[in-house]
């Protein structure tokens, strides 16, 4: 192989790896390697073989002709239904011969239209759920791939083959976090991801609002600023604290305050580091930041108590409005019963909840309203 060119191949590697991590369109590689392999175009398909569909990538697209291949002639492509190996090269002389290519519906009538005949290619992965394969497309008078070219379509395979790999990953990965932030944008509390140093990752539509606000939280430059100076310090002292890999391990998630230039009620943060392992998915966040305000915060329907925690509706009752500031003597007056009544079933509700006292009432309730978010009317 001569040196000039396997440094157009190496070229060509580089371009295919840059389109698997999102960096460039497909077009780019392919259109490189339509040049490098002396075709007219490359192509790469992925055939989801559970409901048929088809993608299709291509150097250079014809409307008419992706779409004659997509409404008639993908189902009849002979080549895809020779038996396939992932990464064995394969020509049209492995298919048929030319008086077979001449009577071919596919060759005879669909290729010929747009004037071609002959391919060179490979498929990269396939098993019961997909097929992957590429391809490079030449006309009757090119003819088929020389030996020269054929070696180098087995030199790219390989790389061809990984670069599937990591889009494969990326694309299962952003599927992950396109699902994940959607269920974000669903919570009542703000969520923000930030990574160790202090820079944004994403925020929910919650969070978002409380920057919007500018009300003790904002987002500026990047990052989460606190209105309050030594707010803000401890806020970013607190991440890259948290950020600490063994951080989990070790110490848990931290709740602290932040307070509001409104007068407001100080929101509630917590910090809760990522580990290992949920750290690619969510774009390099370390840190996990919930923010709950307590001026805005929807309590919990009183039928979520009661399936939480066994509570009777009344108990359910009793309990929200003790969460919402009633005392015991208000609540009783208010649903015309006996403080004796209120402070028996206070009992049996701190009993259920298996916790002490009151205040912790409070904390429990406050943590149930983050996980329901506005009512729709």
């Amino acid at each position: 192989m001569a040196m000039g060119q396997l440094d157009d191949i190496l070229g060509a590697v580089d371009a295919v790896y840059d389109a698997a991590s999102g960096h460039v369109p497909w077009s780019k590689p392919l259109e490189d390697l339509a040049t490098l392999l002396n075709g007219v175009f490359c192509t790469l398909e992925i055939v989801d073989k559970t409901t048929g569909s088809l993608r299709s990538y291509a150097s250079s697209s014809e409307p008419d002709m992706d779409a004659d291949y997509v409404q008639a002639f993908h189902a009849v492509n002979p080549r895809l239904r020779t038996p396939l190996l992932p990464g064995l090269i394969i020509t049209d002389y492995d298919i048929m011969d030319e008086a077979e290519l001449d009577h071919d519906p596919f060759y005879a009538e669909f290729l010929s239209s747009y004037g071609m005949r002959y391919f060179a290619g490979a498929p990269l992965k396939h098993n019961s759920r997909e097929l992957v394969s590429f391809s490079v497309q030449r006309t009757a008078g090119q003819g088929h791939m020389q030996n020269g070219e054929l070696k180098a379509i087995k030199t790219l395979v390989p790389h061809l083959q990984r670069a599937a790999g990591i889009w494969d990953r990326l694309t299962a990965m952003q599927k992950t976090v396109g699902d994940l932030s959607e269920a974000m944008d669903r919570l009542a509390d703000g969520i923000v991801l930030m990574d160790a140093s202090g820079n944004l990752r994403h925020a929910n539509l919650a969070a978002n609002r409380i920057f919007s606000d500018a009300d003790g939280l904002s987002f500026d430059g990047g990052t989460v600023r606190a209105a309050m100076p030594d707010d803000h310090v401890n806020l970013h002292r607190l991440i890259a604290e948290v950020s600490s890999p063994d951080r989990l391990e070790t110490h848990g998630p931290v709740e602290f305050a932040i307070k509001r230039p409104s007068g407001l009620p100080a929101y509630v943060v917590m910090a809760m580091p990522f580990v290992r392992r949920d750290r690619e998915v969510c774009g390099g966040a370390t840190v996990l930041l919930l923010i709950r305000d307590p001026a805005n915060a929807p309590g919990p329907a009183q039928e979520t108590l009661v399936q939480a925690f066994g509570l009777t509706p009344a108990e359910a009752l009793l309990a929200l409005a003790l969460a919402r500031g009633a005392t015991p003597s208000a609540y009783a007056s208010l649903a015309g019963v006996k403080v004796s009544t209120v402070r028996s079933q206070l009992s049996a509700i701190l009993r259920k909840l298996r916790i002490e006292r009151q205040t912790d009432l409070v904390r429990v309730v406050a943590r149930l309203s983050g996980l329901e978010g506005p009512q729709q009317t």
